[in-house]
C-alpha cells in the first residue's frame, strides 16, 4: 500500500512538474525566426538604340557601349583620326576649357608640310615660318578645319618624331581598351588608319569627357586660327542636340560621322556620343541620325531604377503571419535602359520580433559599383502567435528554445 502509494505521488509530481515547465516554455519562450524569400525584381522596360543595320555605326556612354550595329571589324577612319591626336596630346598637356596651352612655335618643317599637303589636295591651313599659334589654336585648325598639317604640328610637337607619338598613342589605346585601333600617322590622311566603329563611338566619348576638347569643337575659334579662317563648329543637326566632331567623306572610307547628343529631361540631360561609317548616301545619314535621336528621346528617363516601396522580400513566421519587405529610397539618376540593369537582393536573417522599418535585405546595382547599397525595409511588425497556437506547437518552440541557448549575446 506505501509502495504504491509512493509511486502515484511520484507519477503526479513528475506530471506536474513536466507540465510546469511545459506551460511556460510554450507560453513565454522565444518564438522561431520566420522564412525569409526573395520575391523577383520587377522588369526594366528597356529601350534600345535605333541603329541601322547597313554600314557600321555605335553609341556609346562613357565607356558603356550603348549599343552597335552593322560590320564590327576595323573600318577605314580617315580624317576622325585628328580626335585621337588631340586625345593623345592631351594626356600629355591637358588643356582646360578657357586655356590657351603653350605656345607651339611653326618652323620650316611645318611649312614644307603645309606647302606639300596642299598641293596633294588635302584640307590645310596656312602656316608660315615665325608663326607662334597656341595649343588651343593649333587644336582649332585641326578639329574644325580638319587641318592635317596642324594635326602633324601638334604630334611632333607634343612627342618630337611621328615614331614616338605613334609610339604613345598605342599604349593610350591599350590603356582605354580600344582594341581594334590601328595608326599610322596623325593627319589621318595616310591610308592604314583603322577602328570599329564601337571603339571610335568609345573615342568620342573620350573627346566629349575632356573639357578642353569639347570646348574647342563647341566655340568660335581665336586668335591668330580665327585670322586664318579656321571653320566654325559644326552645325549638323544641332537643333535636334547633335554635336558634331568629325563629318567627311572620301572615296576610302566613305562617309564618316563622329558626334555627341544630349537628350534634355525636365531640367537635366542625358549625354551620349557615337560614330556612323559608310552610310549610303549623306540623305540616308540624316534619316539614320535623326532615327536614332527619336529612340534616345524617347527611352532616356528620369527617376529611381526601382520605385520606392517595391515589394522585394516576404517574411512568413511559423504561424503564419506575413510580413513584406519594401525597397527604400534609390537615389534619381538620368539614363537610358538599353539593357535591364543588374539588380541584386540580399536578404538578412530576421528575427522573430521584426518590427515595421527594421533593415531585412539590401538591393546592390550592379552597373553603380561606387553607389552605396539601399536598405529592404520591414512594411510592419509580426504579431505573435495565440496561447493555443503555442501550446499545439511545442516542436518549433522549443527548437527556437533551444537555439536561444547558443545565440551570441547582444
Amino acid at each position: 500500500m506505501r509502495i504504491g502509494r509512493f509511486i502515484g505521488v511520484s507519477l503526479g509530481t513528475i506530471a506536474i512538474l513536466v507540465v510546469g515547465a511545459y506551460a511556460p516554455v510554450m507560453l513565454v519562450g522565444p518564438l522561431p525566426d520566420p522564412t525569409v524569400s526573395v520575391d523577383a525584381v520587377p522588369s526594366l522596360t528597356v529601350t534600345g538604340p535605333a541603329l541601322p543595320a547597313t554600314g557600321a555605326s555605335a553609341v556609346a556612354a562613357g565607356s558603356e557601349l550603348l549599343g552597335a550595329a552593322g560590320d564590327t571589324e576595323a573600318l577605314p577612319i580617315d580624317g576622325a583620326t585628328r580626335l585621337i591626336t588631340a586625345l593623345v596630346v592631351a594626356e600629355r598637356f591637358p588643356l582646360a576649357a578657357d586655356a590657351a596651352g603653350p605656345a607651339v612655335p611653326i618652323g620650316e618643317a611645318d611649312y614644307q608640310d603645309f606647302r606639300a599637303r596642299l598641293e596633294a589636295g588635302e584640307r590645310t591651313i596656312a602656316v608660315y615660318p615665325g608663326d607662334t599659334w597656341s595649343q588651343r589654336e593649333v587644336l582649332q585648325a585641326a578639329l574644325l578645319s580638319d587641318s592635317g598639317n596642324h594635326a602633324t604640328t601638334l604630334a611632333l610637337w607634343a612627342y618630337g618624331s611621328n615614331e614616338n607619338y605613334l609610339s604613345a598613342a598605342r599604349t593610350w589605346a591599350q590603356k582605354n581598351h580600344l582594341d581594334s585601333l590601328v595608326l599610322v600617322d596623325a593627319a589621318g590622311t595616310a591610308a592604314g588608319n583603322l577602328a570599329s566603329a564601337a571603339d571610335l563611338a568609345r573615342i568620342a566619348a573620350l573627346v566629349q569627357a575632356d573639357p578642353g576638347l569639347h570646348a574647342i569643337l563647341t566655340s568660335a575659334p581665336s586668335g591668330i586660327a580665327a585670322q586664318r579662317e579656321v571653320a566654325s563648329p559644326d552645325t549638323y543637326l544641332a537643333e535636334r542636340g547633335l554635336g558634331v566632331l568629325y563629318r567627311g567623306y572620301n572615296a576610302r572610307a566613305g562617309i564618316i560621322l563622329v558626334f555627341t547628343a544630349r537628350v534634355p529631361v525636365g531640367e537635366e540631360s542625358f549625354e551620349f556620343a557615337g560614330a556612323s561609317l559608310r552610310s549610303d548616301t549623306w540623305g540616308s545619314l540624316e534619316s539614320e541620325m535623326n532615327a536614332l535621336l527619336a529612340s534616345a528621346e524617347a527611352g532616356v528617363r528620369s527617376g529611381p531604377l526601382l520605385e520606392t516601396g517595391t515589394p522585394l522580400i516576404t517574411l512568413t513566421a511559423a504561424w503564419g503571419e506575413r510580413v513584406q519587405g519594401i525597397s527604400g529610397e534609390m537615389p534619381n539618376t538620368v539614363y537610358w535602359p538599353v539593357r535591364a540593369p543588374e539588380i541584386s537582393v540580399s536578404a538578412r536573417e530576421a528575427q522573430a520580433d521584426v518590427q515595421k522599418g527594421d533593415i531585412v535585405g539590401t538591393i546592390r546595382v550592379a552597373e553603380e559599383k561606387t553607389a552605396p547599397d539601399v536598405p529592404i525595409l520591414a512594411t510592419g511588425s509580426l504579431d505573435s502567435p495565440d496561447i493555443p497556437w503555442r501550446l499545439l506547437h511545442p516542436l518549433p518552440l522549443i527548437g527556437a528554445w533551444i537555439d536561444s541557448f547558443s545565440a551570441p549575446a547582444p
